[in-house]
This record gives C-alpha cells, sequence and structure tokens, in this order.
C-alpha cells in the first residue's frame, strides 16, 4: 500500500472530480501499487490513472476493488470521547458559574431595591447621605461586574457546546469508519528501469456541490460584485489543503444528442371485442372496449462523469474556476465559504415608478456583465456603500449580459396620480357610448441632481372587437405602447423641478352593453 494525498479538487454543481497524488521507488518488472482508503462516494467507472517520474514504465490499468478495514482504529474515538468529557465537565463548571452569579445578582438587586430603608437610616442619623450614596455605587459596581461576567460565561458556554457538537460528530464518523467499507485502487505498471513514479488517481464523486452567492455593492455610478461560493461534500474524505476549482458543468446531462423517431398519424381503429370471464363459471361474456394504442419507448440516456479541463473560458459549453492559493473543506458537509473573482462592473442609476400601483419611486442599477465570468442564480446581499439594503435574487448571467437590481424607493423623488376626468358622452354615435378618461401624474424632483425616471401606465386592453380603446393624447408623448397598452415614458427631471404627465383614452362600446374593468 503507498500512502496518497489529494492535491486537487475540482467541485461541479452537484458532485467534484477528487485527484490523489502517490510517490513509489519501483523495480523492473511488472509493479503493482495500491492506493488505499478511497470513499464509497466515488464513481469507479470514473477512475482514470496517469504518472510520471525518473523511472521507465508503462501503465498497464488500474483496477478497483472493494475492501474491509482490517484493524479497528479504536484509539482515535477513545481520544475523542476523552475530549468530550473535558469539556462536558468545563459546561457544568460554567453552568455552576452562572447560577452562583444569578444568585448574587438576585441578592444584590433586591439590597438596592431598599430605597426606603435607606432613607429612614439617613433620618435616624445612622447614616449620613453621603455614606449611603458610596453604599449603592459599590453595589452598582459589583452589580455591573457580575452582569459582565455573566455575559462572557453564556459566551464562552456557547463557544464549548459548538466544540462539544463537532466532537460528537467526529465521534459519530469515526464509528461509521470502523465498520463501512472501502474502496482500493491497484495501479499495474511494467517498469523498464527502476527509479521513482508519481502516479496520479483521477475519480468523480458524488455528495459534493458548491452554489454561488454574491455581495453587490454600489457606489454612485460603480457596482461592485463579490462572486463567492459555498462550498460543501459529505464525501467521507477531508479535502485539506487543495488546489481547489469550481465549474459550472453539468456531468450528469446525458452524453448521446438526441434524434428524433418517426412521427406518425393514422385513423384512430374501431373498438374491438374484448373477452371476459366471469368468476362463477367459464361463461364468456363479450364487450366492447377500446384498444389503447402503446406508447413509444423513449430512448434510453447513458449517463457518465464527464471531465473538462477548461478554465474560465467564455465560448465553452461550461466554465471552470481556479481559485487562487489553497483550501480546506471537511466531509461532514459543513460549508465553506470561498471567494472566486471581485468584478467592478460599470453601473447606471435610474428611477422607474408605476403611480397606478403605488406612489413610490424605486431606484434601478443597470450594469453590463462585461467579465469573463458568468453569475449563475444565486441569493445576493445589497448594499450601497456600507448600508444594507436587503438580499435580492441574482438571475443567471452570461458575460455581456445585463444585470438589473432594485436599490429600493427613494422618498426625495415623488409622485402623484389623480383622474382629473371620467365623463359619458351625452350624444350616442350609432348606438354606441363612449367614455372619456384622463389622468394626470406629477414628479417632484426634491434632490440636489437631475434624475431621469421611467414612468409606467396602461389604458385598458379590450377582449372584445365591439369594444374599442384608444390612446386619445398624451403630454408629452409616450415614448413606448406595448401591445397590452402599457404605456411608458422617459423624463429627464432637474433638480428641483417638477413635471407633469396627462393622458386621455376613451372606451367605447354598444350602449346596451355592461363593460367590466371600466374602474
Amino acid at each position: 500500500m503507498t500512502t496518497s494525498n489529494i492535491t486537487t479538487v475540482t467541485v461541479f454543481l452537484d458532485r467534484a472530480r477528487i485527484t490523489r497524488s502517490a510517490t513509489a521507488q519501483v523495480q523492473p518488472g511488472l509493479q503493482k501499487i495500491t492506493l488505499t482508503d478511497l470513499p464509497l462516494a466515488m464513481d469507479t467507472e470514473s477512475v482514470r490513472a496517469r504518472g510520471g517520474g525518473s523511472a521507465q514504465a508503462a501503465l498497464l490499468g488500474v483496477a478497483v476493488r472493494r475492501e474491509n478495514f482490517v484493524e479497528t482504529p479504536a484509539q482515535h474515538p477513545r481520544d475523542l470521547q476523552e475530549q468530550m468529557r473535558i469539556i462536558a465537565d468545563a459546561i457544568t463548571s460554567i453552568d455552576a458559574r452562572v447560577a452562583a452569579i444569578q444568585l448574587e445578582t438576585n441578592s444584590l438587586e433586591n439590597l438596592m431595591g431598599q430605597g426606603a430603608s435607606f432613607a429612614r437610616g439617613i433620618n435616624k442619623g445612622q447614616r449620613s447621605a453621603d455614606e449611603q450614596i458610596a453604599t449603592l455605587s459599590v453595589l452598582r459596581e459589583r452589580l455591573l461586574a457580575l452582569k459582565l461576567e455573566s455575559l462572557q460565561s453564556v459566551r464562552e458556554k456557547r463557544d464549548r457546546t459548538a466544540e462539544l457538537d463537532k466532537l460528537k460528530r467526529d465521534l459519530e464518523r469515526a464509528g461509521q469508519g470502523q465498520q463501512r467499507q472501502r474502496y482500493a485502487a491497484d495501479i499495474e505498471l511494467e517498469v523498464r528501469q527502476s527509479g521513482d513514479v508519481t502516479i496520479e488517481l483521477t475519480y468523480g464523486v458524488h455528495g459534493a456541490s458548491w452554489k454561488p452567492i454574491y455581495d453587490l455593492r454600489s457606489n454612485d455610478a460603480a457596482l461592485e460584485v463579490r462572486y463567492l461560493a459555498e462550498v460543501s461534500q459529505t464525501t467521507g474524505e477531508d479535502w485539506m489543503d487543495v488546489a481547489l476549482s469550481l465549474s459550472t458543468a453539468q456531468p450528469g446531462m446525458s452524453l448521446i444528442v438526441p434524434e428524433l423517431d418517426p412521427w406518425y398519424v393514422q385513423p384512430k381503429p374501431p373498438p374491438q371485442p374484448r373477452v371476459l370471464r366471469t368468476r362463477s363459471s367459464d361463461e364468456t361474456v363479450m364487450a366492447m372496449a377500446p384498444v389503447a394504442m402503446a406508447a413509444p419507448t423513449p430512448m434510453a440516456k447513458m449517463l457518465d462523469f464527464v471531465e473538462t479541463d477548461a478554465s474560465v473560458n467564455p465560448s465553452g459549453a461550461a466554465l471552470t474556476y481556479a481559485l487562487p492559493g489553497r483550501a480546506s473543506v471537511p466531509g461532514d458537509g459543513e460549508t465553506r465559504k470561498v471567494t472566486v473573482a471581485v468584478l467592478p462592473l460599470k453601473g447606471r442609476m435610474d428611477y422607474i415608478t408605476a403611480p397606478k400601483l403605488d406612489c413610490l419611486v424605486y431606484r434601478r442599477c443597470q450594469a453590463r456583465n462585461d467579465s469573463r465570468y458568468t453569475l449563475l442564480p444565486g441569493r445576493g446581499q445589497l448594499f450601497e456603500g456600507d448600508n444594507f439594503l436587503g438580499a435580492c435574487e441574482i438571475d443567471q448571467t452570461a458575460p455581456n449580459q445585463e444585470i438589473e437590481l432594485a436599490f429600493g424607493a427613494d422618498e426625495r423623488v415623488r409622485v402623484e396620480r389623480e383622474l382629473t376626468m371620467r365623463e359619458v358622452d351625452k350624444t350616442l354615435l350609432g348606438d354606441k357610448r363612449r367614455t372619456r378618461f384622463a389622468y394626470k401624474i406629477t414628479i417632484d424632483n426634491l434632490r440636489s441632481e437631475a434624475v431621469e425616471v421611467l414612468v409606467r401606465d396602461q389604458i385598458p386592453l379590450s377582449r372584445s372587437e365591439e369594444i374599442k380603446v384608444r390612446l386619445e393624447n398624451a403630454e408629452p408623448k409616450v415614448t413606448t405602447q406595448t401591445p397590452l397598452n402599457v404605456l411608458e415614458w422617459k423624463l429627464a427631471v432637474a433638480a428641483g423641478e417638477k413635471r407633469g404627465i396627462r393622458f386621455e383614452y376613451t372606451v367605447e362600446h354598444p350602449r346596451q352593453m355592461d363593460v367590466l374593468g371600466m374602474d
């Protein structure tokens, strides 16, 4: 058996690719190098090996087999149990200390509450006012010291409890390790010249994943995107001080190009008689029952583990982000947070409002992802300067795509919307009734600089040919009117300026028709 270490890990969205390295001295002839203690989460079909070194050798093949632990590693669990006992005793001592502090605190609070007794003592001349004030000052300082000591004890207990929980998890893993099987890989070599050989064993494992998270910080026209990743794994082996890469590839996807089978149409067959037998006799009963056409058998999908060696490559089907430095990720599912990149983007802040829904003007930041990184869907934390604004969701954003973020309402830009006219024409034209509506929207910029505001409103959308809706006029003119009758204006509003929008529309319908949605 040869000792091996994990050197490189590439984490995909739902699995990982591991590279182990081992060095051994070999002699001429057939040699076998065995790497043991490989996890059961390993995909045995993905195992590959390669080698190099001063020896002249040819790699003949790799065989993977299961093996049981021969010796029970009992010393490690005993050490863990001893550490747990020490920490449990420490927690008991902390509890006793907190109880004593609480008892003394209650006594001091009761003593300080005896204000009437102190006053009577002063009146009787038993103590002076200065002596009573000095006594209360000592009691207050002691009470404050007890409060601080109690707070420190609570923090200490919290930390010790976290240590105890981790030791319990370690003990559970150690106990499972005594009973579980592991994989071993036998690498066969044909050595022509002795020397040292370094073997790299690569394999895929399930039980590993990463997900993106983001810190997004706006400062004037700049938008900084801190691209982070939460990495976790439960593969049964710890990744300690490894070169870590994150990949957007999805190895579980089919590697077979889909091909379309013929799609037939044919007349529906007539119902065919179906033979039924009663339970009481062998009498044959003829019944008419439709015959269902059998569904076509779907094409089988072959799953395999995809290996990709791509670095950040915007033109490829997947991207791999090689993180700088080394990283450690334990195998107990504990999450590790790593930084993928810090992306300074050029943002553009504007304002958007839909006063029909609410009279608020919202800030919006738009920026183009001019980096090489694809932003995967994930949760983000939004900041403006050092002020935390809240959480948001980031959609997948490829290089050169736009990212749009809402930065909340700005009370320094105000909007009002009012109905200024609703009247029905008294004259019927061709037995038609026409109702006229008019609205006024006012934008008031109280900021010290000019702003650009996108104003959205709408007019009704007819679902009947007998109902006609027309936008009669709008001042200023509508920038955009969508097929769904959503109206948009882009307004530049100077500092301290008020700007208004007026629009008018009519709804025409048969006189006897009751129309829903007019209000």
